[in-house]
């Protein structure tokens, strides 16, 4: 009787190839029961001990199983800002408005109040990191890019200045 690397076909290594598995014989193979996708009908086998937990034919019908799983889970809110409709958990359902980070920062930005209007404002003067002062100047041209509409004190005077 042929021993069990010989019936196998074990490779050099010792490790059981590809063809040595396909060619075992049935007595050696666990069990395998017939089962139909949920997503596509499709048939496929899994061994018996998976016969309860499959339910899907291959990983692109898991992952469209998963998230038809996932969804029935969360709830349909409409964004206050784009009217777009978006899904959350459940459990983010009262203290989400918005459908996006943009979406939030524009209708935060569009509808916040803007220089002496703001409730944070502090006269419009600031201190630059190195001692400069900055002035709130709307539509200058020489506007700081770090500090929104900012421009250095010192080239207000120098400007004004030259004017006359």
């Amino acid at each position: 009787m042929l021993g069990l690397s010989e019936k196998l076909h074990m490779d050099g290594g010792g490790i059981l190839s590809y063809t040595a598995l396909s060619h075992m014989e049935d007595s050696m193979r666990k069990p395998r029961v017939e089962k139909k996708c949920v997503i596509c009908g499709a048939g496929f086998s899994v061994v018996s001990s998976r016969s309860e937990s499959a339910k899907t034919c291959g990983l692109v019908c898991r992952g469209k199983f998963i998230a038809n799983v996932q969804d029935s889970k969360r709830v349909r809110l409409s964004c206050k800002a784009c009217s777009k409709v978006f899904a959350v958990p459940k459990s983010h359902e009262a203290r989400r408005v918005y459908c996006s980070m943009g979406c939030a920062d524009s209708h935060r930005n569009d509808n916040m109040a803007q220089g002496e209007e703001s409730p944070n404002w502090k006269g419009g003067r600031t201190m630059h990191s190195c001692g400069y002062v900055y002035v709130s100047s709307i539509g200058h041209p020489y506007i700081s890019k770090s500090h929104g509409h900012y421009v250095f004190e010192h080239r207000l005077v120098i400007e004004s200045v030259m004017r006359e």
